[in-house]
């Protein structure tokens, strides 16, 4: 199940990622980065999108190569324990990289409204 969960959300960023780097996310409320920075205008949320698509995409690799993995640990008879013991470390290195696209898109919309 996790595994599923784990591909399922891998390929929700990956689009996400891709629709910010083509600047297809105009500012809405539930798609994108928002931070007082990235809402002050459009320029400055296209740039705090692109920004965040670098990291949002790695997100998703992360999301997605763990979930085969973890698909294969289940498949191969792999313990709970053993396939949290996986699934924890990709969790942390998925939450840092959303901290880091946070972070890259308010500064690239920083740069456009100074």
């Amino acid at each position: 199940m996790l595994a599923s969960v784990m591909l399922v959300l891998g390929t929700l960023l990956w689009v996400m990622s891709w629709q910010g780097s083509s600047r297809r996310v105009s500012p809405n409320s539930l798609l994108g980065i928002r931070t007082p920075r990235t809402q002050r205008s459009q320029e400055a949320w296209h740039a705090g999108q692109e920004a965040a698509s670098r990291w949002l995409g790695r997100a998703s690799a992360v999301m997605m190569v763990g979930g085969l993995v973890l698909l294969a640990m289940v498949v191969s008879g792999a313990t709970p324990v053993g396939v949290n013991i996986v699934a924890l470390p990709l969790f942390g290195l998925v939450a840092w990289c959303f901290v880091r696209a946070v972070q890259s898109a308010d500064e690239a919309a920083g740069k456009q409204t100074d």
